[in-house]
């Protein structure tokens, strides 16, 4: 069991059951892993022990949030959670809480934009479209802005570089898609 830091064990009965969390299925069967977690006191008040086999609040074992990431890398989220008999939204937070934690790792200090790639694409049938930001020596979707136009362009610089930072001035090649 992970503590937190200066954490002391509370009385037994303070001792909850955690909600199951989904793990990785049998055959044809669902299963779920369900424990009694302690609280333990900490200088912020009484919390409860974090698990080593899930992360907080996700409802999912690391195991499965695993598969399940490797399953939406080859398809789409539908048929992930179509496939592993989940609702979609559970894997959506899944997948974006990946997401988040790589795009807040990306250092582009360390590793310049060198040809930048801009791609606007449109989502399902409709006026509804997004435009990707592409590193393509590294093969990365850097970026993501919703809509078309330059005002994209104005929300990858405030999203990626920050005051202070010349990553832009960096850019040699700008390759620019438009699929008609």
């Amino acid at each position: 069991m992970t503590c937190l830091p200066a954490g002391r064990y509370c009385r037994k009965e303070m001792e909850t059951s955690q909600p199951a969390c989904r793990q990785a299925g049998l055959f044809q069967y669902k299963a779920y892993i369900t424990a009694r977690v302690p609280r333990i006191k900490t200088a912020e008040g009484v919390k409860t022990a974090e698990v080593p086999w899930a992360r907080p609040d996700s409802g999912f074992t690391l195991l499965f949030e695993a598969f399940a990431i490797q399953l939406i890398m080859s398809m789409s989220v539908k048929e992930a959670a179509r496939l592993l008999d989940e609702k979609e939204n559970r894997l959506w937070r899944a997948l974006n809480h990946y997401v988040e934690k790589e795009i807040e790792q990306q250092d582009f200090e360390k590793e310049p934009i060198i040809n930048l790639a801009i791609d606007e694409v449109s989502m399902r049938k409709g006026h509804i479209y997004v435009t990707n930001f592409l590193d393509i020596d590294t093969k990365k979707v850097i970026y993501v802005a919703p809509g078309k136009g330059s005002n994209t362009l104005t929300l990858f610089k405030k999203a990626y570089l920050p005051a202070g930072r010349q990553v832009w001035k960096k850019v040699e090649k700008l390759m620019i898609f438009k699929l008609l």
